[in-house]
C-alpha cells in the first residue's frame, strides 16, 4: 500500500524538485520513505515518484520506483496483488530469477513475460504505472472494483499527471486548484462522484475502476478501456445448491486466506454485523504466516443505544476468542479534525459517520497494526441494502410471482417488527415499512429503475429489462453507487494514518460467482445475504447470522450537528460563497436548520452536505489544496 505520481511531458523537462513535492504530498499514504526516478526522451521527459507502506517484503531492494533487470521498464505501483505467489511460481516454470520477495516484482516481470494480458491474471487491489521504455509507452491501470485511488489531469504547460490523490497533482507547479463549480453544485444536490470521472476540480479526472490506459511515446493518452465488468444478466443463473453453498464458502475462505499475506502486524475491523463477523470467524480459524489476529477493533457509541453494537461484538469476541478492542469517536475529536478529514477525503465529505471508520484506522496505527481486514463490498455483491429489497419486490411483480413477493415481505417485516418492539430508536436501526405498495410498485420502473440507468451507468453495463432489476442494481451499485463510496471513504481514513485495508468480500472470482448464482441466493425466506447466512451457520453465533436489523459505521448525526457541530455548521452552510450555487437556497436552509433544531425532523444530512462543500471552498480560497495542510488547520 502506497502512493505514487507519474509526469510524462512532452514539452519540457521536468523538474527533480516538482516530482518530488509531488511525491511528498502524499507521504501519509507512504511514511516508510520515498524515491524518485526521471529520464528524459527525444519526445518526451518521464518522472515516476513513490512513496512506500512497507506491508510485503520489507528490505530495500523492494522500494519503487523499481527497475526492470534489464533496466528498461520501471514501475510504480500502489496496493496488493494477493495471488503474486501463485503468479511468481507460474513465472519460475518460464526461467525467471527474482531479486525480491515483493509483488510488485512479480507484477512487473508478469508484464515482461505476458505484456497487457497480465490485467487479466491480476487477483488484487491495485493502481499502477509502467513505463516500457523499448516500446516508448505506459500502461497505467486500476483495480476491478477501484478499490485503489488514482487521478490525472493535463497540466497548463502541457505535461500528463497521474498521482495517487489530487493534492499530489496540486503540488505541479503547472496545475491549478480551480473548483468546477457545476459538479460542486451536482453534489450538493446529492449527485454521487466516487463512480464518475468528474472530480470537484476543473480539468482533473478520476482513473476509472477495471479499466487501463496506454500512453504513447510522446506524452499522449493513446487509448483507454475497460478490461472487466460484472455479469449483472448471467444467461443461465446457477440455482442454490448444496454444491453452489459449498463452492461459495470455498471461495470465501481463499478470499480470506490470500487477504492475510504481509509481513507486518494486521488486526480487524469487526462492526458487529455479519459482514465482519464472518471474516473474523474464519481469520480465527485460520493458520497463516504472518498474520495472527490477537485482537479486533471496534467503534461502539454507550451514550448511543440506537446505534451501539457493543452487544454484537462482544458475542463474536467471546465466540471466536479473539481479544477486542474499542474506540468511542466522540465529537469534540470531529470538530478539530474537520479540516483534516476533509483535506484527506479531497471533497464533500458523505457525513460524520465517516469519522468512526478515522478512529478505527487511528486506534489500528497507534497500536502497531500496518493491515486491516474489512467487511466492506459483501452488502453490494450479496444484496444486503433495502434498495436491492426494493427491486426484488418489482421484479416479482413484473413476473407475476406475487405468492414469492408477499411470503418475503411478510416475513421480513414480521422479524423488524418484533425487534422494533425493544429497539430504543428503531428508525437508527430498521426500514420500515419493507413491503411497497401496488402505487409503489407500479410506478417503480419510471421513478427509480431508469433514473439509475440515467445517473449511473458504468462500461459493460447490461441492457436494464423490467423483471432484472435487481441484478442490474447489483452491477450499479458495484460500480458507480455505493461501492464507490465506501471504498473511497475506507481508502482516504486508512491510507491518512499509514493503514492498508484488505476486501476479502471483493475478491473477483468470488464476485463472479455470486453474480452467476440465480436470485434466490441473495434474498429467500424474507433474508437478504441468504447464502453467506447459511455458510456461517454454526460458525458464528445465530443471534449475529440471522439478524434482520443493520447498522455499520454510524455515529449520533443528528444529536451531534445540533450540538458540537453546530458552530462549524452554522458558519459553513450559511456562508455567503454557497449563494449562487442551483442547489443552495438560504430561506430553506434556514428553515431547515430550525426544523432540526426543534426536533421536528432531520435535516442532518442536507445541513452537513452543505457546510461539507463550503469547507471544500474555504480550503479551495486559502491555497490549502496547492500549498498542502501545513499551518492551515484552521
Amino acid at each position: 500500500m502506497c502512493g505514487f505520481v507519474a509526469v510524462f511531458s512532452p514539452r519540457n523537462p521536468i523538474v527533480a524538485a516538482d516530482l518530488d513535492r509531488m511525491r511528498d504530498r502524499l507521504a501519509h499514504r507512504g511514511p516508510d520513505g520515498g524515491k524518485s526516478w526521471l529520464r528524459q526522451y527525444p519526445q518526451v521527459a518521464v518522472g515516476l515518484g513513490h512513496r512506500r507502506l512497507k506491508v510485503v517484503d520489507l528490505g530495500d531492494a523492494a522500494n519503487q520506483p523499481m527497475l526492470s533487470q534489464d533496466g528498461t521498464k520501471v514501475i510504480c505501483f500502489n496496493g496488493e496483488i494477493y495471488n503474486y505467489l501463485d503468479l511468481r511460481r507460474e513465472l519460475l516454470t518460464c526461467g525467471r530469477t527474482f531479486r525480491t520477495e515483493s509483488d510488485t516484482e512479480v507484477l512487473l516481470q508478469a508484464y515482461e513475460e505476458w505484456g497487457n494480458d497480465v490485467l487479466r491474471r491480476l487477483n488484487g487491489m491495485f493502481a499502477f504505472v509502467i513505463w516500457d521504455e523499448a516500446r516508448q509507452e505506459a500502461l497505467i491501470a486500476r483495480d476491478r472494483f477501484g478499490e485503489k485511488p488514482l487521478f490525472y489531469a493535463i497540466a497548463e504547460d502541457g505535461a500528463l499527471l497521474f498521482a495517487s490523490e489530487m493534492k499530489g497533482l496540486f503540488a505541479y507547479p503547472a496545475c491549478r486548484p480551480v473548483l468546477d463549480e457545476v459538479i460542486a453544485d451536482e453534489v450538493l444536490g446529492g449527485m454521487l462522484l466516487y463512480g464518475r470521472p468528474e472530480t470537484l476540480f476543473r480539468g482533473v479526472k478520476q482513473f476509472p475502476a477495471a479499466h487501463a490506459m496506454w500512453v504513447s511515446g510522446s506524452g499522449e493518452v493513446r487509448d483507454l478501456r475497460s478490461y472487466w465488468a460484472p455479469d449483472c444478466d448471467p444467461a443461465r443463473p446457477v440455482p442454490v445448491t448444496a454444491d453452489s453453498r459449498a463452492q461459495f464458502f470455498d471461495l470465501l475462505q481463499r478470499a480470506v486466506r490470500g487477504r492475510l499475506r504481509c509481513d507486518v502486524r494486521g488486526t480487524a475491523a469487526l462492526s458487529g454485523g455479519l459482514d465482519s463477523s464472518s471474516l473474523v470467524a474464519l481469520i480465527a480459524s485460520m493458520e497463516s504466516p504472518g498474520f495472527r489476529l490477537e485482537e479486533t477493533v471496534s467503534a461502539r457509541f454507550p451514550d448511543s443505544p440506537e446505534i451501539d453494537e457493543s452487544t454484537y461484538q462482544r458475542k463474536v469476541s467471546d465466540f471466536t476468542g479473539v481479544a477486542a478492542a474499542y474506540v468511542t469517536p466522540c465529537p469534540s475529536a470531529l470538530v478539530q479534525n474537520l479540516r483534516r478529514l476533509h483535506w484527506h477525503h479531497e471533497g464533500v465529505v458523505g457525513g460524520p459517520s465517516m469519522f468512526a471508520e478515522w478512529c478505527v484506522m487511528q486506534w489500528a496505527r497507534a497500536n502497531g497494526y500496518t493491515v486491516i481486514i474489512d467487511g466492506q463490498g459483501a452488502d453490494e455483491i450479496l444484496a444486503g441494502y433495502k434498495v436491492y429489497w426494493d427491486a426484488f419486490q418489482y421484479d416479482t411483480y413484473v413476473k407475476r410471482q406475487h405468492w414469492r413477493r408477499r411470503w418475503n415481505s411478510f416475513l421480513m417485516r414480521r422479524r423488524l417488527s418484533t425487534l422494533a418492539e425493544v429497539q430504543p430508536d428503531a428508525r437508527q436501526r430498521l426500514t420500515l415499512p419493507m413491503r411497497l405498495s401496488n402505487d409503489e410498485l407500479s410506478s417503480y420502473w419510471s421513478k427509480w429503475a431508469l433514473p439509475m440507468q440515467a445517473n449511473y451507468a458504468w462500461t459493460g453495463a447490461p441492457t436494464l429489462r423490467k423483471g432484472h432489476v435487481m441484478r442490474y442494481t447489483l452491477g450499479a451499485h458495484q460500480m458507480s453507487i455505493s461501492l464507490p463510496s465506501n471504498l473511497y471513504a475506507g481508502d482516504r481514513n486508512a491510507m491518512a494514518h499509514g493503514v492498508e485495508a484488505r476486501y476479502p468480500f471483493l475478491d473477483y472470482e468470488l464476485v463472479d460467482f455470486c453474480m452467476s448464482l440465480a436470485d434466490d441466493a441473495f434474498i429467500n425466506n424474507g433474508w437478504q445475504k441468504w447464502i453467506l447466512r447459511n455458510a456461517m451457520r454454526g460458525r458464528l453465533p445465530d443471534s449475529v447470522v440471522w439478524r434482520p436489523d443493520k447498522v455499520g459505521y454510524a455515529v449520533p448525526q443528528a444529536k451531534w450537528v445540533t450540538a458540537e457541530l453546530r458552530e462549524w455548521i452554522v458558519e459553513r452552510a450559511f456562508d455567503a460563497r454557497m449563494q449562487h450555487f442551483r442547489y443552495f437556497n438560504s430561506e430553506r436552509m434556514n428553515q431547515q436548520w430550525q426544523a432540526h433544531r426543534s426536533g421536528q425532523a432531520d435535516y442532518s444530512g442536507e445541513l452537513w452536505r452543505a457546510a461539507s462543500l463550503a469547507e471544500c471552498i474555504d480550503m479551495t480560497d486559502s491555497g490549502v489544496w496547492r500549498d498542502g495542510l501545513a499551518g492551515k488547520l484552521d
